[in-house]
């Protein structure tokens, strides 16, 4: 016997291949089963359940991970610089051993003594920056309600760490991206003094 398979239903209640299925251009349209994802253009996948992050925070975080990709990519060119066997390394490493890698790298290349003292602290910097990213991007965010309040309801945002549990609060988001934002001038003022 051969069982009829349900399909789900559009939020309006008309049913679809794709649930969360919407045109940013037309608005919501049938999506046709055998139809590839791919050749429906102007449409976007709601995710499962609602986001909970603001569009500022959202483009906070989106800041940052662009930043940190930025700071990965300096430190990967001035370490080819200095040694191009080290920066190989640095490509398949996390961010904590490419900050340990780099340093090593960079250690006795850099002539001016002020400049070369800012190596350990921008490989310190780029390790906790780094950690502080993947807190928020191995994160999933949820609401904090606030009970006995003028308005109770929810007040913030936490992001809750997927391997360790730990939580952080978005409020920390915009100090992060800017230590971020720092870090890349830093580095990239140590990679200008390699010979």
């Amino acid at each position: 016997m051969r069982l009829a398979m349900r399909r789900p239903v559009w939020r309006d209640g008309r049913s679809g291949v794709f649930s969360g299925l919407r045109n940013i251009a037309a608005g919501d349209r049938h999506f046709w089963p055998g139809e590839r994802l791919t050749q429906a253009r102007n449409w976007l996948m709601d995710p499962a359940r609602p986001l909970v992050l603001t569009r500022d925070q959202h483009a906070l975080l989106g800041e940052l991970v662009e930043i940190m990709g930025l700071v990965e990519s300096l430190v990967i060119e001035s370490a080819e610089r200095a040694d191009p066997i080290a920066a190989k390394k640095i490509t398949t490493e996390t961010a904590k051993q490419q900050a340990k890698l780099w340093a090593k790298a960079l250690t006795g290349r850099i002539p001016d003594p002020r400049i070369a003292a800012q190596i350990s602290i921008a490989a310190k910097e780029y390790e906790e920056v780094a950690e502080d990213r993947n807190a928020f991007v191995h994160a999933l965010f949820e609401g904090v309600y606030a009970r006995g309040y003028v308005q109770p309801g929810y007040q913030a945002t936490t992001a809750r760490r997927s391997k360790t549990g730990t939580t952080r609060s978005t409020s920390e988001l915009q100090a992060i991206r800017d230590r971020a934002g720092a870090l890349s001038c830093l580095i990239d003022q140590v990679a200008r003094a390699i010979p």
